[in-house]
């Protein structure tokens, strides 16, 4: 399926915020809520856009600090890395000296 410029508009906006309503995108577009429907159909049908989904804040996330010690040999850049890789994990601090 080939996008043409107004399709990829539609995909910008949708990915902005996509609780628009097709009435709004065809409004800022000049298009029709029809016209924006059967695009954003066309582009459902064709595989471009998947689906649609929403992503949660912090609020609705767990918090935690967490120490952990280490040798004084250990590269604690590496054991930063690693952790920092984790799923769920935001930040991570590295502070060093005596404990």
């Amino acid at each position: 399926m080939s996008r043409d410029k107004t399709d990829e508009t539609i995909i910008e906006m949708l990915k902005k915020d996509s609780r628009q309503s097709f009435v709004e995108i065809g409004a800022k577009l000049g298009l029709s809520e029809s016209a924006v429907r059967r695009r954003v159909k066309n582009l459902l049908d064709g595989g471009m856009i998947k689906k649609f989904t929403i992503e949660t804040g912090d609020s609705n996330s767990t918090s935690a600090i967490i120490l952990i010690s280490v040798d004084s040999s250990t590269d604690t850049s590496k054991v930063s890395a690693r952790l920092s890789k984790l799923q769920g994990v935001h930040t991570v601090y590295e502070i060093t000296g005596p404990v």
